[in-house]
């Protein structure tokens, strides 16, 4: 797979399964991050590799927001192996195991993202502290907060 902006392009030898796009620690400028195999680049726009960690899995979802609430954003990785890890810079503070695989993250107020399953499970954590959620016969295919 390749990201591209209108000035270059950047080989992702892993593959890139999900994207999102804003700010992290340690780094001034958005980037660009893709989740491929069992791996996460960062890009600025200059197509400059700024940001590169490994995961457990297969990457199926990213999300970035403010997880313990320090004024910078970690990033939220849902993965094949029913984890979602969660990032500050390239360091994992935190790790939740589900049911199934991570299809979905959404950042939304505070330290709270909506998530969903591969199995149709749809709901809310507030940090590792599950807020609410739903099972249900049909499978998200995107959330939005």
């Amino acid at each position: 797979a390749v990201v591209s902006t209108q000035s270059t392009g950047r080989e992702c030898p892993d593959g890139v399964n999900t994207i999102a796009h804003g700010y992290i620690a340690d780094c001034d400028v958005p980037l660009v991050f893709t989740g491929g195999n069992c791996s996460i680049s960062g890009f600025s726009e200059d197509g400059d590799d700024k940001f590169w960690t490994v995961t457990g899995d297969n990457v199926c979802s990213l999300a970035l927001l403010d997880y313990n609430q320090d004024n910078i954003n970690e990033l939220v990785v849902g993965s094949e192996d029913y984890e979602i890890r969660v990032f500050h810079s390239d360091e994992m503070i935190a790790e939740i195991t589900e049911t199934e695989s991570v299809t979905c993250l959404a950042a939304m107020n505070g330290s709270k993202f909506g998530y969903a399953l591969a199995n149709g499970t749809v709901g809310v954590y507030d940090r590792n502290s599950r807020y609410w959620r739903i099972k249900s016969k049909h499978q998200a295919v995107s959330i939005f907060s």
